[in-house]
């Protein structure tokens, strides 16, 4: 038996796939419902997942507990004291800026920052659970950041040595003008 392939008569172009994502960005929009500071954020899905997403949502200062933060950080592989929930809940507490990302009711996504909102931020936290890494969802936060300090605030960060190549696609530049006095020993990550 020998099967015949058909050529398709539709090939995608790039104005029938922006079509796509244009309208499918304004259904998103048109069909959510928004709770206080939350905003859907739709985007195009580039790889296979084990979990099928629905449009990320991305939301502002929204309450999440130490077991969350500490989930979502333990899922992203960033380098936390994951197993002491008291400091995590001061890390919470203190921060005063917090951007989440959610797929339904799961978190998986943060950006933790301490800002002034007029000269400068610190983006201490910036963690997307594996499963939904390369997918725009880190850069989005960033942009949730910038967009909540403000045009006269700049972003600046300490990057883990296995994300120093992120950071400059998404528009940070490396500063040589940095300096750090390390936390004491006794107190780890």
């Amino acid at each position: 038996m020998t099967l015949k392939l058909q050529t398709p008569t539709h090939t995608k172009t790039p104005d029938t796939v922006n079509w796509y994502f244009k309208n499918r960005y304004y259904w998103i929009f048109s069909k959510a419902k928004l709770d206080n500071n939350m905003m859907p954020i739709s985007f195009p899905t580039t790889r296979h997942t084990r979990h099928i997403m629905q449009a990320i949502v991305y939301a502002q200062n929204r309450r999440i507990t130490p077991e969350q933060l500490a989930a979502v950080f333990t899922r992203s592989g960033i380098n936390r004291p994951v197993d002491d929930l008291a400091r995590m809940e001061k890390m919470l507490q203190h921060g005063n800026l917090l951007i989440t990302a959610w797929d339904g009711a799961n978190l998986v996504g943060v950006a933790r920052a301490l800002t002034d909102f007029s000269f400068c931020c610190y983006l201490s936290d910036l963690a997307v659970d594996r499963e939904y890494q390369k997918n725009g969802i880190g850069q989005a936060l960033i942009e949730q950041v910038r967009s909540a300090i403000g045009n006269d605030a700049m972003l600046l960060l300490l990057a883990a040595p296995s994300a120093m190549s992120y950071y400059p696609k998404v528009g940070f530049e490396a500063v040589a003008n940095g300096w750090i006095i390390p936390r004491p020993s006794a107190v780890a990550a």
